[in-house]
């Protein structure tokens, strides 16, 4: 009798163990249950929180999987257990209720980390629509500028084809080339810079030379030198026209002489201006073009033919 109640106590103490165990691994589920129906219920967030969520969501995956190894390590103990009370039927049948109760443990904790699974492999397809839009506004972007360059390159053949059609129909017209006319007539030469004139000469009195006042001069031998005073130059055109300056200057230009204008690289579209203006008037002249200097020099001589 004394033998029976020792081993009702044992078979007491193991359930109270038992129920203990089972009762905190249901606390722990239920928690997990709880917290994962808040995730649920709760809000959706933004796209940004769900990317930033995946890692939470990995960590908690790692975390269930240990629950599930210590669980079924608890397991295995209660095998061991279970083979020691195998002699009692009502020790093999409480034995064999925990057993389940725990393999129903472990299939909602699988159920669990199926669920979290699929949340993460939803959060990687948000975050990969997101960059499939990112790529799609990139592409068109692209094909935009693309289409423009199209029309930039339709726009620019259909210029080069203006072009050789005006060179096809210039090829059938006959071209005149202007020969120089050789002058015994001395040059009388006006010096051009920017969009203004130096008068220069040289004035011949006898033997001696001399230069206009616009410019300095120093002879030596029979070369001459010249270099401009800037404050003496006057402009050449106002509205397209010649100025009244301008026009003096040519008009006084003496008559056995053929006016030279000596152009300087900053000068050529005011010496178009005035090479045009004067071929419609038949103005005979020439010109000579100089790098820009700060003088420049003439070379005399007895009997020249000059050619404009």
């Amino acid at each position: 009798m004394r033998r029976r109640r020792e081993s009702e106590s044992s078979l007491e103490l193991l359930l109270d163990t038992m129920c203990n165990t089972f009762g905190g691994v249901m606390f722990i589920a239920i928690t997990l249950a709880v917290i994962i129906a808040g995730r649920q219920i709760s809000p959706k967030h933004e796209e940004k929180s769900r990317i930033t969520d995946v890692r939470q969501l990995q960590s908690e995956i790692q975390a269930l999987e240990i629950a599930l190894q210590k669980t079924q390590a608890e397991n295995a103990a209660l095998a061991k257990e279970e083979a020691l009370i195998s002699q009692d039927s009502r020790m093999q049948l409480v034995g064999e209720i925990a057993l389940l109760e725990k393999k129903l443990q472990n299939i909602e904790l699988s159920r669990e980390l199926e669920v979290q699974k699929t949340t993460s492999v939803d959060a990687e397809k948000v975050s990969l629509e997101i960059e499939l839009q990112q790529l799609q506004k990139k592409l068109l972007a692209l094909t935009k500028k693309l289409e423009e360059a199209n029309r930039n390159l339709a726009d620019e053949r259909s210029k080069i084809e203006e072009l050789k059609q005006k060179i096809r129909l210039a090829s059938t017209k006959t071209l005149t080339f202007h020969v120089l006319t050789e002058k015994t007539k001395m040059p009388y030469y006006i010096f051009l810079r920017d969009d203004r004139a130096w008068r220069v000469g040289p004035l011949r009195t006898g033997n001696q030379w001399s230069a206009e006042p616009d410019v300095a001069m120093t002879q030596s031998g029979n070369q001459l030198s010249f270099a401009i005073h800037s404050d003496q130059g006057r402009n050449v055109c106002a509205n397209d026209t010649f100025t009244d300056g301008f026009n003096q200057l040519l008009s006084a230009v003496p008559a056995d002489r053929i006016i030279v204008f000596v152009v300087e690289p900053s000068a050529a579209k005011t010496f178009c201006k005035i090479r045009e203006t004067l071929k419609k008037q038949n103005f005979f002249h020439g010109f000579v073009m100089y790098e820009k200097l700060e003088s420049f020099n003439l070379l005399l001589a007895d009997e020249v033919h000059y050619e404009y």
